[in-house]
């Protein structure tokens, strides 16, 4: 069972492809990362970040492509990065937790309001449960409402609250821990 094949998704103002990021694309990561984290503090991404060097980031984007067991979505306007989505087993190897996957998300600023963070999720949820997961989680800032209400619609639930867990500008932010079975 290989990774997904590219879709073209159309929207008012342009035309996208959602495809696994491939080794090929991996000069597109660090501009996309770098402009995320100025655009929203509502990922892990922060505007100092220091990146692994282009050689070593290659070889990360190889194995990411070639395990079967994540998955890295990019959403590409022309050729240029514009989302992003990620799937991954947290515990490989740990027979406890084979039913278990988690996600994350992240779209330019730009990009928001237009259905594709759902489209993103909804690539991923199939994705997972094709390798036979049967629950997703994430990690949200308690703040980001946008996000919260997606995941809601989609049916995820607030399972839990890490409390204080970021210090941004100077508060304490609060993370959920959301989940759905599939």
């Amino acid at each position: 069972m290989g990774k997904i094949k590219a879709l073209e998704i159309s929207t008012d103002q342009t035309t996208l492809t959602l495809k696994p990021v491939e080794p090929t694309d991996t000069l597109q990561l660090k501009p996309f990362w770098t402009q995320v984290a100025r655009e929203t503090t509502h990922t892990m991404r922060h505007p100092h970040e220091v990146f692994q060097n282009p050689a070593e980031m290659f070889e990360t984007v190889r194995k990411v492509y070639q395990d079967p067991k994540t998955l890295w979505l990019g959403l590409f306007a022309s050729e240029t990065l514009v989302g992003f989505g990620s799937f991954h087993f947290p515990f490989k190897n740990h027979p406890w937790y084979q039913h278990l996957g988690t996600f994350e998300l992240a779209l330019l600023k730009s990009f928001w309001g237009m259905g594709l963070g759902r489209v993103l999720l909804e690539t991923i949820e199939s994705y997972a449960h094709k390798r036979g997961i049967l629950k997703l989680e994430a990690r949200v800032r308690a703040d980001n409402f946008r996000a919260l209400t997606l995941y809601e619609k989609l049916g995820y639930q607030i399972e839990g609250i890490r409390r204080s867990v970021a210090h941004i500008d100077c508060q304490y932010k609060d993370e959920v821990l959301i989940g759905k079975f599939l």
